[in-house]
């Protein structure tokens, strides 16, 4: 391995440091690429899609919300990015609706949020992103599942 790794573990105190982690995070990834969130209600995983999305190319007047009513919001980034919110599913055949599976099988950036909640769903190759809180203070673990995560977090 040749260079440092992206940092694995990361504590951040405001939501610009965690957005712009997912900027740094954003020059790591490739089209197909599959981003699992999980973490409690207002731990800072749509702060992190927010990012996400500037360093993928979002332009700044363009505003990245939660898609918990909605579900899914695209994003025209280069690859496109495709946030999910699957916290108010309750049923496998409302997610077959969503075509999150055909998803995974595309070219888009997938950012799931509450993904632990369907482990069936999970493909071979994606990334774990766990977030948890204590006040002020908000902690990002990175956990790679499957193909080549680890050699991408190295920095370039």
């Amino acid at each position: 391995m040749d260079g440092p790794m992206i940092e694995t573990h990361l504590i951040t105190t405001d939501p610009q440091q965690t957005r712009q982690f997912a900027k740094t995070l954003a020059a790591r990834l490739k089209p197909g690429d599959v981003l699992g969130l999980v973490g409690c209600l207002g731990c800072g995983k749509t702060t992190f899609v927010q990012g996400l999305a500037k360093g993928l190319g979002l332009p700044e007047k363009v505003y990245v919300n939660s898609p918990t009513y909605a579900l899914c919001n695209r994003y025209e980034t280069k690859p496109a990015l495709v946030h999910y919110d699957l916290y108010r599913l309750e049923e496998l055949e409302e997610l077959e609706e969503l075509g999150l599976e055909d998803g995974f099988e595309g070219e888009d950036i997938l950012a799931v949020e509450w993904f632990d909640l369907w482990p069936e769903l999970h493909p071979p190759s994606w990334l774990e992103i766990r977030f948890t809180t204590s006040g002020d203070r908000h902690e990002l673990h990175l956990v790679p599942h499957g193909e080549d995560w680890e050699t991408r977090l190295i920095a370039k």
